[in-house]
């Protein structure tokens, strides 16, 4: 006879507007972004709505989750990752084209792919019914600095099977408020004049579904292009040059000194990067009421090109066709700037992936779900890369160039159970991992002299990844939930293979020995509902990564040492965070009296956002330490250090009031601490070289630069004399908060300013001054002194108004 008396407690059927509280039930920290915040926030790409989440640190477009690095957030779209395998990249989705996102950060079920930071799910817009469009443009009209925005969609029936398509594009071209090159190419159309600028991103997306079930059956394409002419004020030579030279008649006749004039443009000769992807996604779905069942298949192909102007083919240069700094020519000059020859540098890569995948659920009862999974992948990679860095030595590789192969596979059960109101979400999930053919030159023994066999993979890796998770009532408005992991992720192909053996230690040697990282990881989370519109989110969590890719010093003969990559790096991040998020009030719009002036306020949409991280490793890249000598041994960090991106407390308020069809009004503000730097040693070097250059490796992220504060503000208004134009003003960087970004930059290819050595960081050392300098012995009457280079890129932008309009949003 049952139990009358036995009370089950269950979750009232709370609504909570805009989707601002995920599953109750669920033990997995979720942030979604919503179709209201990717419209009406001051935004421009889906990565910086996703920098505004809890546990976020946006460096540029990288996003890092948790104190992960940025290739290991995975973006998938239909359960299928959208990560380029050559470094594990991210794709770049046109903003319209999205929906919705949600941001897995903790708690991950089996049924998500092999992370170790997080996972991105993309949910695009569907076919509608009627033909209709979206037009949306921004731009700062040159005005301060130079940006454009351009975006658009559209979608309609077909007329043919039930069938309709919808599709987006966008444009994004920004200066990133830097210098442009002055030999950008530029082209008349329309009356005005249009090129390239410091950053461009072209992106589009289509889909082909049913307008009445569009789960059923759906086939999407993305496509995108980037080009990236970066600012560096080495090259800002733009002017002749005066040459002197031992000339000799002819062979056996005296020499004498004679001088030409050379006019040398710096930046038609520096690097530029073009990266182009296009993704294609099949899928198929079955939702019944007991049993689910989906299937998805994917091919993505991309390719990448670095090279001076973007040419075609390498160059392979002799020492004087190589890039040349002033401090090297007659007479000499800044030995800062780039005064004759070509960036030694090539690099042209393809990569292409396809991957399947099937899963079912039955759903038991409404207390008991089991689901099911499995799939597989293969991916090829190519890469020609020539890099005859600076100086010039003899038996040095300097053309790395591989093809390789390789599949892999996934699988995975889960179980989602329910008694007496606790709720468990317990699974498992295999990966297989392998190298493929992937191989790397051993070259002679260090001992024999004997030739060795060529390194290769050791076939395939199994990785168990078990998956749990537990979420319990507290009360009708209080969940409480605690998950544990452990999770592998793959490493990306352009690290698995290598055909040099002496080389330049800028790149490290690829090794077919690499295994999946590993990362073992626990949260706690609470939920309370206040009432229908506000709610409280909090979560500690505990996340160790092993065997993180890293760089080692790998012995080659007696005394020497080549950097290559290695499982050899760890790290920890630890931190809280805690979120206060409100709806929009549902129901009718307040009078419009003053009296009512704080009651129309209180009914906007609301995040307050609080984040405590402490992200501590060995090494915060994959390619190791910037600076050091261009062969040999390479510096590693000694012990754990703050990575790059560790921030200490993070606060973000965001605010959005909406009037329907008179104005929509949102603010973002966000406060972190600074971007960690590493001291350099205050003494001369061994070599007697500049004064405090050299990087202080037990002191790595010990100091943090001046706080980061910003805020940015949108305003979109529809006079009723535009017929349903809105007219758009963003105001990014509202009170024009200058914030020093970094304190050093990469110098490459100049041997040793910023290569070599650390300037910028030595002269921040030395002076406490910001901007950079790099140190010239001639100066101060040959007692040497530093030269301020004021270096734009070291801090952020200023204060950037944008103005535009939207049809049909």
């Amino acid at each position: 006879m049952p139990d009358s008396n036995r009370i089950v407690r269950r979750f009232p059927a709370i609504v909570v507007n805009a989707g601002r509280v995920y599953d109750m039930r669920s033990s997995a920290s979720v942030h979604t972004v919503s179709p209201e915040a990717i419209r009406d926030l001051p935004v421009s790409s889906l990565a910086q709505v996703l920098a505004l989440q809890p546990g976020v640190v946006a460096v540029g477009e990288d996003i890092h989750v948790r104190g992960g690095r940025a290739g290991e957030t995975q973006w998938t779209l239909n359960g299928l990752t959208l990560n380029e395998p050559l470094r594990d990249r991210a794709p770049d989705v046109p903003l319209m084209a999205v929906q919705s996102a949600d941001l897995l950060a903790g708690g991950l079920d089996a049924e998500y792919t092999g992370s170790l930071a997080g996972v991105i799910t993309l949910r695009t817009w569907d076919p509608g019914a009627r033909p209709s469009g979206a037009l949306r443009w921004m731009s700062t009209g040159r005005l301060g600095n130079a940006y454009d925005w351009l975006g658009a969609r559209g979608t309609t029936p077909l007329g043919l099977g039930g069938l309709g398509v919808v599709g987006a594009v966008e444009a994004r071209l920004d200066d990133q408020e830097l210098p442009g090159r002055p030999s950008r190419g530029r082209d008349e159309l329309f009356g005005g004049r249009f090129g390239w600028r410091n950053d461009n991103h072209l992106s589009a997306w289509a889909k082909l579904a049913p307008v009445a079930n569009p789960q059923a059956l759906s086939f999407e394409l993305l496509g995108s292009r980037t080009v990236e002419q970066p600012y560096d004020p080495m090259y800002a030579w733009n002017d002749s040059l005066l040459l002197y030279a031992m000339f000799s008649p002819c062979e056996g006749c005296p020499t004498f000194l004679d001088s030409f004039t050379v006019f040398y443009r710096a930046a038609d000769h520096q690097l530029m990067t073009e990266t182009r992807r296009l993704i294609a996604t099949l899928q198929t779905s079955r939702l019944g009421q007991r049993m689910q069942w989906h299937v998805a298949a994917s091919w993505q192909h991309g390719s990448e090109l670095t090279s001076p102007g973007l040419l075609d083919d390498p160059r392979e240069l002799n020492r004087y066709g190589k890039v040349v700094f002033g401090g090297d020519v007659n007479p000499e000059r800044s030995p800062f700037l780039a005064v004759l020859g070509e960036v030694p540098y090539f690099r042209r890569a393809h990569s292409d992936r396809v991957q399947g995948g099937l899963s079912a659920a039955w759903q038991q009862s409404n207390k008991s779900r089991f689901e099911a999974g499995a799939g597989m992948l293969y991916d090829r990679a190519d890469s020609h890369e020539l890099d005859s860095a600076l100086p010039t030595i003899r038996f040095v590789d300097t053309l790395r160039t591989y093809r390789t192969r390789a599949p892999g596979a996934w699988g995975y059960v889960q179980h989602r159970g329910e008694r007496e109101g606790l709720v468990w979400n317990t699974g498992v999930r295999v990966q297989m991992f392998s190298a493929g053919d992937a191989r790397a030159r051993a070259g002679n023994s260090p001992t024999t002299g004997q030739p060795l066999p060529d390194a290769r993979g050791s076939g395939a890796i199994w990785t168990l990844s078990p998956r749990v998770g537990l979420a319990m009532p507290l009360s009708v408005r209080d969940a409480f939930s605690a998950s544990y992991a452990r999770i592998h992720q793959s490493p990306a192909r352009d690290y698995l293979a290598d055909d040099r053996l002496l080389i330049y230690s800028r790149r490290p040697l690829g090794t077919p020995a690499l295994a999946p990282s590993e990362l073992v990881t626990w949260q706690m989370g609470l939920k309370h509902l206040f009432n229908a519109r506000w709610a409280l989110q909090m979560s500690l969590f505990q996340r160790d990564l092993f065997g993180q890719l890293g760089v080692a010093n790998d012995p080659y003969f007696s005394g020497t040492y080549r950097p290559r990559y290695a499982n050899s790096e760890y790290g920890h991040a630890t931190g809280f965070e805690v979120a206060l998020l409100a709806g929009a009030r549902a129901g009718a719009t307040p009078p419009r009296t003053a009296q009512s002036l704080l009651r129309r306020f209180m009914a906007g949409e609301f995040s307050l956002r609080y984040t405590q991280t402490t992200a501590d490793g060995t090494i915060s890249g994959t390619d190791g330490w910037y600076y050091g000598a261009p062969t040999g041994f390479r510096p590693v960090a000694i012990g754990e250090h703050p990575l790059d991106w560790d921030r200490g407390p993070v606060f973000e308020f965001d605010a959005v009031w909406r009037e329907p069809h008179v104005f929509t009004l949102a603010v973002v503000t966000q406060a972190s601490g600074g971007p960690r730097w590493t001291p350099t040693n205050d003494t001369l070097t061994a070599s007697g070289g500049p004064p405090g250059t050299a990087p202080n490796l037990k002191s790595v992220n010990s100091l943090q630069l001046p706080g980061l504060l910003r805020t940015d503000l949108s305003l979109r208004l529809e006079p009723p004399a535009l017929h349903g134009v809105r007219v758009l003003l963003d105001v990014h960087n509202l009170f024009g908060y200058y914030a020093e970004m970094a304190a050093s930059v990469p110098g490459y290819p100049n041997p040793e300013i910023n290569s070599t050595r650390d300037d910028y960081g030595g002269y921040r050392t030395m002076t406490g001054r910001s901007g950079g300098a790099y140190w010239d012995p001639r100066a101060n009457s040959g007692r040497g002194a530093w030269i301020p280079v004021n270096d734009p890129r070291l801090r952020s932008q200023g204060r950037s108004v944008r103005l535009g309009f939207e049809v049909g949003l």
